[in-house]
């Protein structure tokens, strides 16, 4: 899968981190969905987003326009099933630890597309920790995205020992 590929995201995990991983990638120009099981998460990243998109538009940071669009393009739902049904990349970003991870991928192999990239936002946990509860770890890597991420110009893309050379890139 090339970058140009890549049009639907999926971000697990909506709390600090994940909400604006998610309105990252709608600002950029993709179809996400963001999941989250607690219910109130979820509520507080919709409302962060609809507070969010309005604010950088008053004070000129952004144009109407580009606001209606990335609003347009991210919707939120508390069934992973749902949000991962059509994605091309699921990046995770739920709590740090390794059992909620684990889980979260053996889950994200049976309801994501087989082609699909799976990527953790761990700082610390690495893939090839994960890898193994899915029956694709050669789609598996780490995408660390840095706090604040609608602010910092930076994403770190480390792959693991069992990331399939083809689905490797150099910068």
């Amino acid at each position: 899968m090339k970058i140009n590929d890549v049009k639907n995201v999926c971000v697990v995990g909506a709390g600090n981190m994940g909400h604006q991983i998610a309105l990252q990638c709608a600002l950029s120009g993709f179809k996400t969905v963001s999941t989250d099981v607690v219910p109130a998460v979820l509520e507080k990243a919709q409302k962060f987003v609809e507070g969010y998109l309005p604010g950088r538009v008053q004070k000129g940071k952004m144009t109407e326009e580009a606001a209606k669009k990335a609003r347009s393009l991210i919707s939120f739902t508390g069934d992973i099933k749902e949000a991962a049904k059509d994605a091309d990349i699921v990046i995770e970003a739920v709590l740090e630890r390794i059992d909620l991870k684990r889980k979260v991928f053996a889950d994200l192999d049976k309801y994501a597309p087989p082609a699909a990239i799976l990527a953790t936002n761990s700082s610390f946990i690495v893939s090839s920790r994960i890898a193994d509860a899915t029956k694709r770890p050669s789609q598996i890597c780490n995408l660390h995205f840095f706090n604040p991420a609608l602010v910092m110009k930076l994403v770190e893309v480390v792959q693991g020992p069992h990331t399939c050379p083809t689905k490797r890139r150099s910068a």
